[in-house]
């Protein structure tokens, strides 16, 4: 581990307990009526925590998360009764570049995607969708314009799994969606193969 992970992890020993999570806000209703979120970005403790997840592999806290997530989600497919159509919808994780994959060592988004999967009867795939090529991180594009034009036409899916995605529910899971052009973009190209319905659900927003 290196001095900044070290110094991070001292940072966000106050953030980590499950008391303190339980007291942080929750997150304003996105624009985009299909994105759900737990946690309000605006908290520095929520802010701390995604950075936090980038880089440590923490068991523990992703394993909080997806409970908290899951229920989200479920709360939301039984208000709509769509507990019926969701069953065993696939359950995808944003994927990261082979870059950043490669300097992190993990994907704490797939971590948190698997958990969820489990725990509201999805089936869990990272195999479908691929980032086609490495871009500039959202987080440091202000310009909401920017930030779609950014992300438009970098991801795709996966040669030969087309078929797979004809008629099933997803739900997309991130970390952070803030303008929400990541995930507007993942929807796009899964309907675009015959998937039903998308849902998406993230840490904070």
């Amino acid at each position: 581990m290196n001095f900044f992970s070290s110094l991070l992890s001292l940072l966000f020993k106050k953030v980590i307990d499950k008391k303190t999570l339980s007291l942080l806000h929750p997150a304003p209703p996105h624009r985009e009526v299909w994105i759900f979120s737990r946690y309000d970005y605006k908290q520095k403790e929520v802010r701390k925590m995604i950075r936090y997840l980038k880089n440590h592999e923490d068991r523990e806290l992703i394993d909080y998360l997806a409970s908290e997530l899951s229920e989200l989600i479920l709360d939301y497919l039984a208000e709509q009764q769509e507990l019926s159509y969701f069953v065993e919808p696939i359950v995808i994780p944003t994927p990261l570049s082979k870059r950043r994959l490669h300097e992190r060592g993990f994907n704490q988004v797939a971590l948190l995607a698997k958990k969820i999967a489990k725990q509201v009867g999805g089936e869990y795939r990272s195999d479908i969708l691929i980032r086609t090529r490495h871009t500039e991180k959202q987080a440091l594009i202000r310009e909401r314009k920017k930030r779609f034009e950014n992300v438009r036409g970098v991801y795709a899916v996966k040669k030969g799994k087309e078929r797979e995605m004809e008629g099933r529910d997803i739900i997309l899971v991130d970390d952070l969606s803030t303008t929400g052009a990541t995930l507007l973009e993942l929807r796009k190209v899964v309907r675009k193969v015959g998937a039903r319905k998308v849902i998406a659900v993230t840490i904070a927003h």
